[in-house]
């Protein structure tokens, strides 16, 4: 499983990009800090097969990534 190094700055970008009272921004925040946590607990889940399926659609092997 891959570990983000410590110095991956995700507490200035929960902290920095969310400054709003919008309940936008309050819901983007707050999925923001359980993703941040599920990845520091080490239980972040990458569906790898749904990853390679939309690369696959969109041509990613082929050179055509962005189409």
């Amino acid at each position: 499983m891959w570990t983000p190094p410590s110095s991956f700055p995700i507490s200035s970008i929960t902290n920095d990009a969310f400054t709003s009272n919008s309940s936008v921004d309050r819901t983007r925040q707050e999925r923001l800090q359980q993703l941040q946590q599920a990845v520091q607990n080490g239980t972040y889940h990458v569906d790898t097969q749904q990853i390679a399926k939309i690369m696959v659609e969109r041509g990613v092997l082929n050179g055509n990534e962005w189409d």
